[in-house]
């Protein structure tokens, strides 16, 4: 969900049906606050689920704007240069992920749950990605990897906790914002993220009181739970 001062929401309905909601964002607002969805900590879910999970590093991005009038057809090309391929196949190194948003005119028009907004050039992330036309990729199937270690949309790293894998916020961060540029007139959109309202996980507190800190999956690791089954 995408919070902002100043927003035109459009609900678009298909046969009496919630499709997608479409924000239109204008870069005046100056910067914008990104709100992952409702958290599930079940990635062993979600890699049964997907299509295809790899590692890469996002090697371009293209907007493409075939509007006509007030029909708005707007969409992001964003390649990805594989390193490893968890699940699925893939003919190439490199894949295209299309998503339905974009620039328009001077405006962005967002889809709420995608993470096309979320994608930078020379990051190294774990995606989970589906063959959704609309969004192949959803916010929190975009995993950020850093120096070894993975971490969910909102920069909190992952630990097994009686079995299950949860979050913690970590001591580690992330950058602070994503900056998308209109490359009509170069002029920039500003996200940060927001990491407050989170729900915390950690271990319970050992006998004599002290809480026990968190250990952080490595990547290896993170992938290790979520291939033998999902999450408990």
């Amino acid at each position: 969900m995408i919070a902002a001062k100043d927003y035109m929401g459009s609900l678009k309905w298909v046969a009496g049906h919630l499709l997608c909601a479409t924000f239109y964002l204008s870069p005046l607002i100056g910067s914008v606050a990104i709100h992952a969805s409702p958290y599930t900590s079940d990635y062993g879910q979600k890699f049964d689920k997907s299509d295809l999970v790899v590692i890469g590093k996002t090697k371009s991005i293209q907007y493409r704007d075939l509007s006509q009038g007030s029909n708005v057809n707007v969409s992001t090309d964003i390649t990805v240069e594989i390193s490893r391929v968890i699940k699925g196949e893939i003919k190439s190194k490199e894949i295209t992920l299309t998503f339905k948003g974009g620039w328009h005119d001077s405006k962005m028009v967002m889809i709420a749950g995608s993470a096309a907004m979320q994608f930078e050039v020379g990051d190294e992330d774990l995606l989970f990605i589906s063959k959704n036309k609309i969004m192949p990729v959803e916010e929190n199937g975009k995993l950020p990897i850093v120096e070894g270690e993975v971490f969910d949309s909102r920069g909190h790293q992952f630990s097994v906790v009686e079995g299950k894998l949860r979050t913690f916020k970590s001591a580690k961060k992330l950058k602070d914002t994503i900056k998308t540029k209109n490359p009509k007139n170069g002029v920039e959109l500003v996200l940060g993220y927001q990491t407050t309202q989170v729900e915390v996980h950690s271990p319970k507190s050992p006998p004599g009181g002290a809480q026990e800190k968190p250990s952080a999956l490595g990547l290896d690791s993170f992938i290790k739970e979520i291939t033998k089954g999902g999450s408990k």
